[in-house]
C-alpha cells in the first residue's frame, strides 16, 4: 500500500512528466505553426482574424469628444472634412 508520502512523489514525477512533454509539444506545434505559415505567406490576421484587438483614437470631435480610430466607416462628423484638424495629438 502507497503511503502519503510515495502518493506525493509520485505525483511530483508525475508534475515533471507533464511539463517537459508539454514543453516538447509546445516546441513542435510552434515549429509547425512556423512552417506552416511560411508556406501559405500566411500573417496574425490570417490565424487571429477573430480577435478584436482595440486600437487607439487617432480623431476626436471636439464638439463631442466622440473619437475615431481610423478604421472602419468614416463618422458622419468627419465626412468630407481635412482629417488632419481633428487628429489627437
Amino acid at each position: 500500500m502507497n503511503t502519503l508520502e510515495d502518493l506525493l512523489k509520485q505525483r511530483e514525477e508525475l508534475e515533471l512528466k507533464i511539463k517537459n512533454t508539454r514543453d516538447a509539444e509546445r516546441t513542435r506545434a510552434i515549429e509547425e505553426i512556423k512552417r506552416l505559415v511560411n508556406m501559405f505567406g500566411l500573417d496574425p490576421y490570417d490565424i487571429f482574424s477573430d480577435i478584436s484587438v482595440k486600437v487607439e483614437a487617432k480623431y476626436v470631435n471636439p464638439l463631442t469628444g466622440e473619437k475615431w480610430s481610423g478604421r472602419g466607416k468614416t463618422p458622419k462628423w468627419l465626412e468630407g472634412k481635412n482629417r488632419s484638424d481633428f487628429e489627437i495629438r
